[in-house]
């Protein structure tokens, strides 16, 4: 059974986040553009946050400022936490703008809060998932979506409770997390994807 979860962990790693929500919208909403659009913004996704992030993590890493993409030591998560919500910044305002993009625009905002929470807590010392946060991002990200188009892909919901509850058994049995750290990141992930409801759900 260990075998079967632990892959989740590298599947659903926090990088892979942002493109996963676009291809939630674009799950929704393709009928909208042409398969050429749709194209050049998977490919501004992967280069701004997959591509960049990586060079940034591998300069970290040989700086020895992160010891692994996994980032278990709290105090090593204050600069890739504050470079991500600078990265997000600069491609929510000059890319997905919420004119062209309503819904994925302020689920990548909510990326930025919820990474905002994150850092605070590290100057606190305090440790939440990032798994569990990206994931429950996902997740609430999703019941807006639905909740926007009356209900269309039910299946979605299901899907993504699902990988979360994957998610949190993959960190358990990698011991990288306990309960309450998986809590509080599963609660910080879907607190900044609902707090935007209201500026595009209704």
């Amino acid at each position: 059974m260990k075998n079967f979860f632990k892959p989740f962990s590298y599947i659903f790693h926090p990088l892979f986040v942002p493109i996963f929500g676009a291809g939630l919208y674009f799950a929704f909403e393709h009928l909208y553009f042409s398969k050429i659009q749709i194209i050049i913004i998977f490919i501004q996704f992967a280069i701004i946050t997959i591509l960049l992030p990586l060079t940034i993590f591998y300069f970290l890493l040989s700086l020895k400022k992160v010891d692994s993409i996994m980032i278990a030591d709290v105090t090593q998560r204050k600069i890739p936490l504050f470079l991500n919500i600078i990265l997000l910044l600069v491609f929510v305002n000059n890319a997905i703008k919420r004119d062209y993009f309503e819904s994925l625009h302020f689920f990548l905002v909510g990326g930025i809060l919820a990474s905002f929470i994150t850092l605070i807590g590290v100057y606190f010392k305090k440790k939440f998932s990032i798994h569990a946060l990206g994931v429950s991002s996902l997740l609430f990200y999703g019941v807006g979506l639905q909740w926007q188009h009356m209900g269309r892909l039910p299946f979605i919901i299901p899907f993504l409770i699902f990988i979360l509850g994957a998610v949190w058994t993959s960190r358990l049995y990698l011991n990288a997390h306990t309960n309450r750290e998986l809590f509080f990141g599963t609660l910080i992930g879907g607190f900044s994807q609902v707090v935007f409801y209201y500026w595009y759900c209704f």
